[in-house]
This record gives structure tokens, C-alpha cells and sequence, in this order.
């Protein structure tokens, strides 16, 4: 789809748009979580619980 900002958008893609943008948001957001961290929070601690492995 084009966009000519000299055309206005049809209500569809609108809120197309405001979905994408919302969804990008997040996944943003998710990114730098995952990048980062948690600033400041403990570092999680991944303890075996099958007994088979000792």
C-alpha cells in the first residue's frame, strides 16, 4: 500500500495501523527486556529439580 499524505486514510487502515504500531511497541519493549535485563533485579538461579542428573 502506498501512503500519499495528501490522501486521507480509510478507516481500516487506520486502525491497521494502530494495531501494527501497538504491537511494535511491545515487541520493542520485549527486546529490550530480554536485551537488558532487569536493571537492578537479581539474576534468576536455574536449579535442577530431576533427581537423576546428581
Amino acid at each position: 500500500m502506498e501512503m500519499n499524505p495528501s490522501k486521507p486514510l480509510r478507516a481500516e487502515a487506520v486502525t491497521e495501523l494502530q494495531r501494527v504500531q501497538r504491537e511494535l511497541k511491545r515487541v520493542t519493549m520485549e527486546r529490550d527486556i530480554l536485551k537488558n535485563g532487569l536493571r537492578g533485579g537479581p539474576r534468576p538461579r536455574w536449579i535442577e529439580t530431576c533427581s537423576g542428573l546428581h
